[in-house]
């Protein structure tokens, strides 16, 4: 394939790489003798390096290049340099900078000196050495790489020296972009600073994200640090000087991932515009975008990478719109691989606000590369639509293969198989009263809001026995599904399930993440231990209710905090078991503060305690701690199994280690510290008498005077030393 001809002719450039300048001529309305505006904002374009792409911002977000908005090309070694007017500047808070790549966009790859003059380019894509970004000569062909908008720090640095540069547009920061697109669209931007601090945050987050993301992706995330991959997803990443000696061998990687995450969208882009010209008059959707959500039939959350389009056509009052879709999730060999499709049909009719859908559904539940789930659905009901909210309330019939199931599969059943070769023949039969191939019925209400301080969106499922005469009247599974994304970032999913359909809720499973990377995971359920599997603590049924928090603490060291309670079981309803105050009653509860250091250090305080319960003989009264840490690289752990008397065991025990102690000697000054934490716990006695003098008199009269009631036998007299606790009837004695 050709550059076009009239915009290489059309383009002047100088190929000074940090210092790039490239104009276009008169035709656009730009003198290039014309004197330079005041601020400039400069980087490159990298997948490989992009050349001809063009670099701009949409400043009235209408999705094209408008008139007086700041624009640009990529020179051949990627860069780019953007000059803006004062207004222009006032008027980006919250923009991305945009790279558009269309037919005449070329990767040059990852050396940014492989060519010095368009003409050799231009001779290499002849001889077909290099090839365009698209492969067709198709005008309408484009994908859009972006950046984040530019942070505080940027806009001042801007509006100071009136220039910045290494704004650096990658498939790594348009999947940052897009991240928080959506919450960037519901802020206020007409506060610059509240909007400015809040996009800074924003930006830190997503690139933690997509730091994590990359890391899953590479076949060897060992020795990796984050933070610095994090930093480095937001630079060139093929340019030494900016790329961590700790990161140099990953470069090629990203490149790989780089170059297939905008195949993905070039491939989007073409069965898009397929799309549009088998569909004329229709409306043409598409994208690509990051999700992390828990899947139906399932009870483990998952980040995908959905791409999906649709093509929308009006007759009338009815709207019809054609849907498919993919996800993919990245397996343990850092590759691309599909979770999930769909495709289907929506039907809706604004004369009476009814809607029908059919379509079928495949997903690998297992991640084994084999679709063994998969779904013909037919859902009939109504729908509600206002400014601030829509709703659909509607029947789901369902025929299911559900050959196999996981750790994580929740499906009730498996082994069964469709009954019918494609959605459009289920629905077929459903609506001629056949429903002998119905493996499921469901009844549905989906809810998405948007105030002002959130989108929420819910979903209320309930499950009947469609093999009953009137199944409507037999419900056997409910569940509701609420998810919040707050416009702080932070986002917010409810997963409860109510397992006999009795309106009491046996599982609940709440998952949170905010934009200062604390994530949170708690569970309330039921735990069927009877033979000892899950606790060796407990051999029975119990209810649990624990969480898992993992974020970053104050000193930059990540952090997970971890606990629960256990409580008595109501076996027959699956519930806990609550006294007449509505509390449950819990025997047991544990915390657990686990801090990475690094690889090797990693360091675990638990603390646990046992409650005694009238009526339940399998309880107990005790409790204890442990801390677990490395000690001449060798991992130790030091208890207090019989109480928790050292306050901040973690603490003395890491200065015992920071003074080069072996092991012995910790757990000897630990002992001796338990020992004093007895004796400063409590009000006591010290009474020591010994050899012919320890009679029961002695101290009998020595108690007296301390407030002792209880008598010692001549046994604990004999040769001892005895220590009393004040108006305690335990006692300690050790051997003299």
């Amino acid at each position: 394939m050709r550059l076009n001809n009239e915009t290489l002719q059309n383009r002047t450039c100088c190929f000074h790489r940090g210092n790039t300048r490239c104009l276009r001529s008169s035709d656009d309305g730009t003198d290039s003798n014309q004197q330079s505006t005041t601020y400039s904002v400069g980087g490159e374009v990298v997948d490989g390096y992009i050349y001809n792409a063009l670099v701009w911002i949409d400043i009235n977000q209408n999705g094209t290049l408008d008139d007086g908005e700041p624009n640009t090309y990529s020179n051949l070694d990627g860069s780019y340099d953007l000059e803006l007017t004062s207004e222009q500047v006032d008027a980006i808070v919250g923009l991305p900078i945009l790279a558009e790549l269309t037919k005449d966009s070329v990767d040059v790859g990852p050396n940014p000196d492989a060519y010095s003059d368009v003409e050799t380019l231009t001779q290499d894509l002849e001889s077909g050495k290099l090839t365009a970004v698209f492969d067709e000569a198709n005008t309408a062909h484009k994908i859009t790489l972006s950046m984040p908008p530019l942070g505080s720090s940027d806009i001042e640095s801007l509006k100071t020296n009136e220039s910045v540069s290494g704004q650096v547009i990658t498939p790594f920061t348009t999947r940052a972009n897009e991240s928080i697109a959506e919450t960037l669209e519901a802020l206020d931007t007409s506060d610059d600073a509240a909007s400015l601090a809040r996009i800074d945050e924003l930006i830190k987050q997503a690139f933690d994200d997509v730091a994590a993301q990359i890391l899953d992706e590479l076949e060897d995330s060992s020795g990796l640090d984050s933070d610095e991959l994090a930093e480095m997803l937001q630079q060139d990443f093929f340019d030494s000087t900016n790329v961590p000696q700790s990161l140099a061998s990953i470069q090629d990687d990203l490149g790989k991932i780089a170059e297939r995450d905008v195949k993905t969208k070039v491939d989007q882009e073409v069965e898009i515009q397929k799309l549009i010209e088998d569909n004329a008059g229709a409306t043409v959707k598409g994208g690509t975008s990051s999700k992390f959500f828990t899947p139906d039939n399932t009870n483990l959350p998952i980040t995908v990478t959905e791409v999906w389009s649709s093509v929308e056509s009006v007759e009338g009052t009815v709207t019809t719109i054609e849907n498919t879709s993919t996800t993919y999730f990245i397996n343990d060999s850092g590759e691309k691989q599909e979770y999930s499709k769909y495709s289907g049909t929506y039907v809706e009719d604004s004369s009476d606000n009814s809607f029908h859908s059919y379509g079928t559904y495949q997903a690998d539940l297992n991640f084994d590369g084999e679709f063994t789930f998969i779904n013909h659905a037919y859902d009939v009901g109504t729908f509600s639509d206002t400014d601030s909210e829509n709703s659909r309330t509607f029947e789901r019939y369902l025929d299911e293969q559900i050959l196999e199931q996981g750790d994580h599969v929740t499906a009730e059943y498996t082994g069964i198989e469709l009954d019918y070769d494609n959605a459009v023949a289920f629905m077929t039969a459903i609506e001629n009263g056949n429903y002998a191939g119905v493996d499921s019925l469901q009844k549905l209400t989906e809810t998405s809001r948007e105030t002002s301080e959130f989108i929420y969106d819910s979903r209320h499922l309930t499950i009947y026995d469609h093999t009953q005469a009137s199944p409507k009247d037999f419900a056997t599974y409910i569940e509701r599904r609420e998810y919040w994304q707050n416009n702080d970032g932070s986002i917010k999913e409810v997963i409860s399930g109510d397992w006999d359909a009795d309106g009491t809720y046996n599982r609940i499973v709440e998952n949170t993440s905010t934009l200062e990377g604390v994530d949170y995971v708690s569970t309330q359920e039921p735990v069927w231990n009877w033979n000892g599997e899950v606790s060796d603590e407990y051999q029975l049924n119990y209810w649990q209710d624990s969480f898992v928090e993992t974020s970053t603490n104050a000193d930059g060291y990540k952090q997970t905090l971890s606990g629960g309670d256990k409580a008595v079981l109501n076996e027959d309803a699956a519930v806990a078991v609550t006294d007449d105050n509505g509390d449950t009653l819990v025997f047991n509860d544990w915390r657990e503060t686990k801090v990475v250091y690094s690889d090797s250090d990693v360091r675990t305080h638990t603390v646990w305690n046992h409650y005694p319960l009238d009526g339940y003989d399998f309880t107990r009264e005790e409790s204890g701690q442990k801390y677990q840490t490395t000690v001449n690289n060798e991992l130790v752990t030091f208890p207090e199994y019989w109480g928790q008397f050292i306050d901040d065991l973690p603490t003395v025990v890491d200065n015992l280690v920071a003074q080069d102690l072996d092991k012995q000697a910790i757990w000897l000054r630990v002992i001796a510290e338990s020992i004093n934490g007895t004796q400063h716990s409590y009000d006591f006695c010290d009474v020591e008498i010994i050899g012919d003098g320890a009679t029961a008199t002695a101290f009998a009269n020595a108690l007296t005077q301390c407030g002792g009631t209880q008598a010692f036998t001549a046994d604990d007299l004999t040769d001892s030393t005895i220590m009393r606790r004040k108006n305690s009837v335990l006692r300690y004695a050790t051997g003299h």
